[in-house]
């Protein structure tokens, strides 16, 4: 069974496509980009997209947020259980196979706060350590009535050598008890956090007869080690955890600039309870944080209020885990503005300067389409960052029959970018188009500068 956790994020963003073309957003950009489309192509990858069922896609984003196992609540810490086996006279004659101790005792795992029935070990080790004084060897067994796996019952057995009260025998046995149910009610099964052991003590059938004395006392230690709990019933108590997450969506570092708009939009926080435990949960806040550090603050009705969560159904062996779900839309939170704070991709509009002029006659200058837009697309790609002061200037010139094109920006060498393997082969295509389109009337020179890029292209139109 798991434990109980907080899945997931979730964004629905419904996009609508008409006969069958190419889902696209139709965008209204704050800077004059050359291409006002964007494709779902180019969201974060295709396992984003679902289609809706009525010609168009949801765009689906899963985040887990918080995880918490059963161990994060209730934990056994190591812990060592001590017994002495003593006789009640002065002294005592031992004959070989003679029975020194065979009762049941209650063992105490007190948890703090905690009121426990059973539990189901998931891992750990168990661990017998006995000190014998008697100088005869000593037969223990060790029965756990109430500790079972796959329908028996805990036991084992072992020989422990013979000793000294100042120099005792010591034998040591480690088991691994990972999948046994240890009963916790007591002898009488009414109690908590008590899980019940008979140690039966007998000396060795073919070892000599020995004396005992009140004063020998057989030490016999049980160590827990590592335990880690699949499953536990009883009372947990008041316990209280708390966590601060942060998530970052990286499809939102796909636009490089701009402004996007999303009207439709729904957050689904869906928190699983996978254990037989109600709770309650507060989400004190969620904060969405832009790339320049601007914040927006999710509001919504149950944000900052408990949310009483449901226990999981069924039994240990086919536990449903209980689903609350907390549903955010448009319609009862601010969340268009949570999700759109991503379109503030630069400080401010001001720490932007963009240019455009043009001069000459440009009426009957006719050029192939495109040409000139891998220069523009580079400067708007490469010369503006959103930390930092930038400019983009455009000229444009027609001189008779030459026209001048000339643009200049600022130059940020970001290496997630890629500019070598990006930029180089957009501006190899441009120079093997003008090859072609303008053999022997055409001048590229290209300025790439620590912090500034520059592309002067002359053109010369045919007479």
């Amino acid at each position: 069974m798991r434990g109980p956790c907080l899945i997931v994020l979730l964004f629905f963003i419904t996009l609508v496509s008409c006969k069958k073309k190419t889902a696209s957003w139709e965008t209204d950009w704050s800077i004059p980009l050359i291409n006002d489309r964007l494709s779902l192509s180019d969201l974060e990858n295709d396992s984003t997209l679902e289609a809706n069922g009525v010609g168009g896609y949801n765009v689906v984003l899963s985040r887990r947020l918080i995880d918490l196992q059963l161990d994060e609540i209730v934990a056994i810490p190591d812990t060592t259980i001590e017994k002495a086996i003593t006789i009640a006279f002065p002294s005592l004659s031992v004959p070989p196979g003679f029975t020194i101790s065979n009762t049941a005792e209650e063992n105490d795992i007190s948890i703090a706060d905690l009121e426990l029935k059973e539990i189901q070990i998931k891992s750990g080790n168990i661990r017998f350590r006995v000190l014998n004084p008697v100088e005869t060897s000593m037969n223990f067994t060790v029965n756990l009535p109430g500790t079972v796996k796959d329908g028996g019952s805990f036991s084992e057995s072992y020989l422990v050598p013979a000793g000294s009260p100042t120099n005792p025998g010591i034998q040591i046995q480690a088991y691994d008890i990972s999948g046994y149910s240890f009963d916790l009610t007591g002898l009488n099964n009414n109690k908590n956090n008590l899980f019940v052991s008979q140690i039966d003590v007998t000396s060795d059938p073919n070892g000599p007869t020995v004396t005992m004395t009140n004063t020998d006392s057989i030490k016999f230690y049980v160590e827990f080690e590592n335990v880690v709990l699949d499953h536990a019933r009883g009372y947990f108590g008041q316990t209280s955890l708390s966590d601060t997450l942060q998530q970052t969506i990286s499809t939102f570092n796909t636009y490089e600039s701009g402004v996007f708009d999303i009207p439709n939009i729904s957050l689904g926080l869906d928190i699983v309870n996978g254990v037989k435990v109600g709770a309650r949960a507060t989400i004190s806040s969620l904060i969405s944080t832009s790339a320049n550090g601007s914040n927006v603050n999710l509001t919504h009705p149950q944000i900052g209020n408990a949310i009483n969560i449901d226990p999981a159904t069924g039994s240990w062996g086919s536990l449903v885990p209980s689903v609350n779900t907390l549903s955010i839309n448009s319609s009862n939170s601010n969340i268009e503005s949570f999700i759109e704070i991503n379109k503030l991709r630069y400080a401010k509009e001001d720490d932007i300067q963009i240019s455009f002029d043009v001069s000459g006659d440009l009426s009957d200058y006719m050029i192939p389409p495109m040409l000139l837009i891998p220069f523009v697309e580079n400067a708007f790609k490469h010369g503006v960052d959103m930390n930092h002061t930038s400019y983009i200037e455009v000229q444009l010139t027609v001189e008779d029959q030459l026209l001048l094109f000339n643009i200049k920006n600022s130059n940020f060498k970001k290496e997630q970018l890629k500019r070598t393997d990006e930029s180089g082969i957009g501006l190899e295509n441009v120079k093997r188009r003008l090859e072609l389109l303008y053999p022997d009337r055409y001048r590229l020179d290209i300025q790439d500068d620590r912090d500034m890029f520059h592309v002067l292209l002359e053109l010369q139109h045919k007479r």
